[in-house]
């Protein structure tokens, strides 16, 4: 089931009644099943799922088979790659900023969007690291936008105003598909290096013991 729910590649979609597909048509009975023995009392609370986890999973189950129908009856997709539509990549986000925020393990909601504003920066302002490709000092980057890229199509007449729509929307989708980026390319974090806090404690620690044994 969980193989089922994380296929990542073309090769391995979930295709309408493919094995995956009944996997996850199984693993809906399964939990029926199950719950129904615990509604019934043959089984305890602490053998089962919490309610809010069996509502959970029984909802992404659901979720993932009738968008597997969806798209395919309804928009001629060949298979769906459910690893690209679980919540991973929103948790690897939230995990690069709260790892972009040092100390601060549970930043505020100011410290998030400016953490949010740096990582989107330095998103597109981060030179390549790898690749046969050099950097253009001549040129800005194509991907940022500028206040003339809103103001056309703002304030433009409605003929203009579609073509510079259409601009705006390629430009965002390009900016979209080159957000990744590394906290650990520009934060000075390595788990070599002891933190502050750890370093006192341990002076602390050692002075207290040379005086106990005086």
């Amino acid at each position: 089931m969980f193989d089922a729910l994380n296929r990542k590649l073309p090769h391995q979609g979930v295709k309408p009644y493919s094995h995956d597909f009944t996997v996850l048509q199984e693993a809906i009975s399964w939990l029926d099943s199950w719950e129904n023995e615990y509604s019934k009392g043959r089984i305890s609370s602490t053998h089962f799922l919490s309610k809010s986890t069996a509502e959970g999973l029984r909802i992404t189950l659901h979720s993932a088979l009738d968008f597997c129908l969806y798209i395919t009856k309804k928009y001629g997709f060949s298979y769906l790659l459910t690893g690209k539509i679980n919540q991973d990549p929103l948790e690897k986000f939230f995990g690069t900023v709260r790892l972009a925020g040092g100390q601060n393990d549970h930043p505020a909601t100011p410290t998030f969007l400016q953490l949010y504003k740096l990582l989107s920066t330095y998103s597109i302002l981060r030179p390549p690291k790898h690749g046969n490709c050099s950097i253009s000092k001549d040129e800005p980057p194509s991907t940022l936008l500028s206040i003339e890229d809103l103001k056309q199509v703002c304030y433009k007449k409605v003929a203009t105003t579609s073509s510079a729509t259409e601009k705006l929307k390629q430009r965002l989708d390009g900016i979209i598909e080159t957000t990744e980026y590394e906290a650990d390319d520009f934060l000075n974090i390595s788990a070599s290096f002891a933190d502050i806090a750890d370093c006192v404690i341990y002076y602390v620690t050692g002075y207290l013991c040379k005086q106990i044994r005086k």
